[in-house]
């Protein structure tokens, strides 16, 4: 009888396929596990139970896509496109309305506010952002405030806008400026959004003042916004020129440099710009205008794939031309709209049209190094002799021959990662010095089984903080990558929710990548939700939830969540873990107790289970001596578990509360050795581990001691 000591202290491999479990030499056999479900990996090696998506708003139709819009750094709008209509939502969660503010958005700098700045106190206006930073002194105050146009005895809705800084920030509202007559000075603490509702006067105006006070943290705003609540909100809405699924699902889409203009292509309708006028504040939706475009780009027969590169707008891939693209004039200070010119000639600046001397339908462009080409089959990458691509000095020369499905490619890093022709494999194509070409990695090859019936449909990335692949299937659910560009390696896990995923995006916000999606929640009407993954949260195991915060010391029982209606959902409560609710069909719900801090929302259930282990000796990949022929017990189990809740391990969950717990207070997260003894003898034994409350786990590795028997 030998006693081991196995171990596992990272995961970096995610879910790996049956077909490796006994490649010993491949490095996805010792940090890979059997089934990671609704976990994601860091890259330094933990697995973390999946975060929440948070329900934004309802969307009429069937299906539909979501498409990031930037304007600034903390300014970006979600499009949303379904059969019927093209909207546009705010980042930050609010349907676009009449904003009474000027410059709410703090787009155009300080125009429109008043500067509060005593001292060595400072207020900086930058990307969309107003930085409020007190001096040390306590009267070192840093501040702003307006005067705001409102309408006599009509009720008046304030929403602050937090980026960053947990410190104090005093709002206050009154009818001149410095007074608090209409809402009295409050302190409010942390980030996220301050609302301040059903603010009335006499007066025309009233003025708003936020102010940091001397030796408190600074704070970021983004927006202040003011909305009289009598009137009906003004949602940005288009009627959609897509008539079907399919056509929505073969959009792609780029920002145009220099513009806050969306580009939108698709095989059978014509190119769709969506702008956004950063001074008036109006959005503009059509069909492009293009100058001299080719014949060919007519009656369902429209480029699909683009890319802006080197000061052109590329488009290639109509149906009937498929290996053919053009590039637009060169844009210049004096051609603003030269991405739409398309005349042909030997000029420089004249527009250009391309044939690829190799058959295969082009499915997307991307400029990295080089402008790159996905064809159905193959790679190129399109060159010039004098180092800039212009007429008559043109060349495709092909790279790889692996092919792509009809998707749009994406940048990671170095990297430009694609979908195989089969919608299997996802492969990162990067160039190589030593080779001089660019070459290409599976990366899906240690898990080709996570897409064997849920092949891929869009992928997206979002770098920030996580480095994670965003992958939505065909089967209208989620597969996620922690990805590491220079290594290429990744990571893959299932993530499941309640309900369809239609679609997902990525949208940047203040160096934070948020991932939004479009979700079919209860299968049965024409409505969607639109919902996002922030990542400033303090990991909400919900999905689909809805935040409630009153006042601590006027808390209530009684909540209201239309779109959550006669679903079985889990709370928390003040952090605490609140009984499951089903709130009636008008969203109404009440609690056990009357609370102040209240999330609601659909449970995620985590889980992963190891790869069972063989402690025999290895060399150059071949056993030497295997404990595979051999019944095994775990005598002792441990999971190292940080700033987390205890997990369920192998079907037992440790004891929650100690003897030393004070009553009536809410256990902490821990960090710890959680421990499980006497699992009994099996020939396979693997390590199930799960958690089934609405609350953070991580999982840093695995130990323990373990006996085996030969057969």
């Amino acid at each position: 009888m030998a006693k081991l000591h196995p171990i596992q202290h990272a995961f970096i491999a995610g879910e790996v396929s049956p077909l490796t479990e006994m490649r010993f030499d491949l490095e996805a056999r010792a940090y890979g596990l059997r089934e990671l479900v609704n976990f994601f990996i860091h890259l330094q090696g933990p697995v973390e139970t999946s975060y929440g998506f948070e329900y934004v708003e309802d969307m009429m139709g069937n299906f539909g896509r979501v498409f990031p819009l930037y304007v600034a750094v903390f300014s970006g709008f979600i499009v949303t496109v379904t059969t019927d209509s093209v909207y546009v939502n705010d980042q930050n969660g609010f349907v676009s309305k009449l904003d009474l503010t000027v410059n709410g958005d703090f787009l155009d700098g300080g125009v429109g506010w008043t500067i509060i700045n005593v001292g060595a106190a400072q207020v900086i206006f930058i990307g969309g952002a107003c930085s409020l930073s007190p001096g040390n002194p306590a009267s070192h105050n840093a501040g702003i405030t307006q005067e705001i146009t409102t309408v006599i005895s009509e009720p008046h809705s304030f929403e602050i806008q937090i980026v960053s800084g947990t410190g104090p920030m005093v709002v206050s509202i009154g009818t001149a400026e410095g007074l608090d007559n209409l809402y009295p000075a409050t302190t409010h603490y942390g980030e996220g959004t301050i609302v301040i509702p059903d603010i009335t006067t006499s007066e025309t105006t009233m003025w708003l003042q936020c102010v940091c006070t001397g030796g408190s943290e600074a704070k970021v705003l983004d927006k202040i916004v003011c909305l009289n609540t009598s009137t009906t909100p003004e949602t940005v809405v288009f009627p959609s020129p897509w008539a079907s699924a399919s056509e929505i699902a073969e959009i792609q889409t780029k920002m145009a440099p220099g513009t806050t203009d969306l580009y939108m292509t698709s095989l059978h309708v014509p190119m769709q710009i969506i702008s956004y006028d950063r001074v008036t504040k109006n959005w503009t939706f059509g069909a492009a205008a293009f100058t001299d475009p080719p014949a060919v780009w007519t009656d369902r027969n429209y480029p699909v794939a683009l890319e802006f590169f080197e000061g052109r707008l590329y488009l290639g891939g109509p149906p009937d031309s498929p290996e053919t693209f053009w590039a637009s004039r060169p844009r210049s200070a004096a051609t603003l709209d030269s991405y739409l010119h398309f005349t042909l000639g030997d000029n420089p600046d004249d527009a250009i049209e391309h044939f690829i001397e190799r058959r295969g339908a082009i499915r997307w462009i991307a400029g990295a190094k080089n402008l790159v080409i996905g064809t159905e089959n193959s790679e190129h990458i399109i060159t010039s002799s004098e180092g800039v691509i212009m007429p008559g000095d043109i060349k495709s020369t092909i790279q790889s021959t692996h092919g792509s499905i009809q998707m749009q490619a994406i940048e990671v890093g170095n990297e430009i990662l694609f979908v195989s022709s089969d919608g299997r494999k996802l492969r990162s194509m990067g160039y190589e010095w030593t080779k001089e070409a660019w070459a290409t990695k599976d990366v899906t090859f240690a898990s080709e089984h996570i897409t064997k019936d849920n092949q891929l449909a869009q992928i997206h990335y979002a770098a920030n903080p996580h480095s994670l692949i965003v992958g939505r299937t065909l089967q209208n659910q989620i597969i996620g990558c922690s990805f590491e560009p220079q290594s290429q390696n990744g990571g893959f896990f299932n993530r499941t929710t309640k309900g369809k995923v239609m679609s997902t995006c990525v949208l940047s916000y203040a160096g934070r990548d948020e991932i939004w999606a479009l979700v079919d929640r209860d299968e049965e009407g024409p409505m969607l939700s639109l919902e996002r993954i922030t990542g400033d949260t303090d990991n909400i195991k919900l999905d689909s939830y809805q935040h409630f915060l009153r006042d601590v010391d006027d808390p209530t029982d009684t909540f209201s969540s239309p779109h959550l209606g006669g679903m079985d959902c889990q709370v928390l409560a003040n952090g605490a873990v609140h009984k499951n609710v089903t709130p009636e069909l008008d969203g109404t719900f009440v609690l056990d107790y009357a609370a102040y801090d209240v999330y609601i929302g659909l449970q995620i259930s985590s889980k992963m289970v190891t790869l069972p282990r063989d402690d025999g000796m290895s060399m150059g990949g071949f056993m030497k001596g295997s404990a595979l022929p051999a019944t095994k017990r775990w005598v002792k189990l441990y999971a190292r578990i940080l700033d987390s809740w205890k997990p369920i391990i192998n079907g037992r969950r440790p004891p929650e509360r100690g003897g030393s717990s004070t009553m009536n207070v809410i256990e902490p997260a821990i960090t710890e050795n959680v421990k499980i003894v006497n699992l009994g003898w099996a020939e396979d034994p693997v390590i199930t581990i799960e958690q089934d409350l609405p609350l953070k786990t991580i999982v840093v590795g695995i130990y323990g001691e373990s006996d085996q028997e030969a057969l």
